[in-house]
């Protein structure tokens, strides 16, 4: 959104300056900037965006202190948003009450009804006594060096994969690690979850109206099992 944002703002330049430029285009192009500037507002409303940029171990805050150089109140909110999540993510976490080691299978079902949180056993023992302040795990991270990917056989640089990333860095980040993993896993864009009841309306028609739900579910997680698959299968 914000590459968006900023070839928007470049193209609204461009055009104020040309003389030549028609007045459709120069109402096209406010147009089409006030409707992604709607939409860049809303993401204010919550810190997931910006938090799973300062998540990401390339990026972190200075990007968002390199794009918003002009804007210092704007990081710094967004700095001050994302530590007070990972804040409520150490209280959520507690050692006290999520992550005593159980000893039998019965107390592992309890632990899990108390705190409502079937993940706790992907985190150990060991996970746990890393973890201390959230404040310094926080400055800890900020401090920490940008990982070096290298580049693969083409010469282009390796992507980083985040997921894998965090999950080998749960021991030394383990609150942030788990903020990390659930960004991670919210889908970026609604389109896909989109097509998705679309395509389900392909599925049920006049003719397969009495189908079951978990027929349903079946048929679409199928359909997007072979989207996935290699052209030659």
């Amino acid at each position: 959104m914000d590459t968006v944002m900023t070839a928007l703002e470049e193209e609204k330049e461009a055009i104020r300056k040309d003389t030549l430029a028609s007045t459709h285009l120069k109402v096209f192009v406010d147009l089409i900037w006030a409707k992604v500037d709607y939409y860049y507002r809303l993401s204010d409303r919550s810190p997931a965006y910006t938090s799973a940029i300062i998540l990401h171990p390339q990026m972190k805050l200075q990007w968002l202190q390199k794009r918003w150089a002009d804007h210092e109140a704007w990081w710094k909110t967004a700095e001050a948003n994302f530590r007070k999540l990972a804040r409520e993510y150490a209280d959520d976490y507690s050692v006290k009450t999520s992550y005593c080691t159980p000893c039998t299978p019965q107390h592992a079902r309890k632990r899990r009804r108390r705190t409502n949180r079937p993940d706790d056993d992907l985190f150990s023992s060991s996970d746990v006594e890393a973890e201390g302040n959230i404040d310094d795990e926080i400055d800890r991270y900020f401090s920490l060096i940008r990982p070096n990917l290298g580049r693969d056989k083409k010469g282009k640089q390796v992507r980083l994969n985040i997921i894998t990333w965090w999950w080998e860095q749960r021991a030394q980040f383990p609150t942030l690690s788990r903020m990390a993993l659930d960004l991670a896993a919210v889908p970026p864009s609604s389109a896909d979850l989109e097509r998705r009841f679309s395509d389900a309306g392909n599925t049920i028609t006049d003719k397969r109206n009495r189908l079951k739900p978990e027929t349903v579910q079946a048929i679409e997680c199928l359909k997007s099992v072979f989207r996935e698959l290699p052209g030659e299968l």
